[in-house]
């Protein structure tokens, strides 16, 4: 089996001397190509700690993390900056785009960084906002496109270098239904058609649902994980629930 993604031993300690917080305790995971994996867990449980270690926006304290091979851990800062832009694509609650940019300008913003042709790069955001459906707005700014149209720039940004693995933290958590629905099934039509290797930190058993694994985090260690196999989505989605009410999540209604 090909990893994308191997983490072992992984620790977390914010704070120093006899004020510290451990927020990961000995984490061991592993990624295959083209999974699609969810991860949950209570508020402040550690999953947006793990996100961002294992993304190499944060330094961790012990252990090892690889990303194809390449472990990170060895790496200096311009390094890292160099891999996460040619290896790594993120989406956030927040989107990030850059309201001085068109919506096609925030798109091919990563491969300005790169060598790539000017043709080469507008050939991909061509395919990509068609895919996407966003190719009439391209000339629009963020501020005057939908929250869905925005967050739908934002993947085709984390996606137009084809990286290695997509992280995405909380994506649908400032969309309405309709727009987290949409950019659920884009995010799994990347995944199936694509063959996109996602890591998705979700606190919402609809958006996990969607995922191939969900991994459950609590207290700083990975707690348990189900695989959807062959099961359906609300089925999953069931399952997702006796875990969170186990371990403590809330209450949700049923898909």
């Amino acid at each position: 089996m090909e990893w994308i993604l191997e983490a072992k031993g992984v620790n977390k300690v914010f704070g120093s001397k006899r004020n510290t917080f451990k927020a990961l305790n000995d984490i061991d995971l592993h990624i295959s190509k083209g999974e699609f994996v969810g991860v949950m867990g209570p508020s402040g449980a550690g999953k947006s700690s793990l996100l961002n270690v294992l993304s190499s926006i944060e330094p961790i304290t012990s252990g090892t993390i690889r990303i194809g091979g390449t472990e990170l851990t060895k790496m200096k800062e311009d390094q890292l900056r160099e891999f996460r832009r040619d290896q790594m694509g993120f989406i956030f609650q927040d989107y990030n785009l850059l309201d001085t940019l068109t919506v096609a300008e925030n798109i091919m913003l990563p491969l300005t960084f790169t060598k790539t042709p000017k043709d080469e790069i507008q050939e991909k955001v061509a395919e990509l906002t068609d895919r996407f459906g966003i190719q009439a707005i391209l000339e629009k700014y963020p501020y005057e496109i939908s929250g869905g149209q925005q967050q739908r720039t934002a993947v085709c940004r984390a996606i137009i270098g084809r990286p290695s693995i997509l992280f995405a933290d909380e994506p649908t958590g400032a969309l309405d239904s309709k727009s987290a629905h949409h950019l659920l099934q884009t995010l799994n039509k990347l995944n199936e058609e694509m063959q996109v290797t996602i890591l998705m930190v979700t606190h919402d058993p609809y958006a996990a649902s969607f995922c191939s694994r969900v991994v459950f985090i609590k207290d700083g260690s990975l707690y348990t994980e189900i695989h959807r196999g062959e099961q359906t989505r609300k089925q999953l989605f069931q399952q997702i629930l006796k875990i969170l009410s186990t371990i403590g999540g809330g209450q949700y209604d049923v898909v």
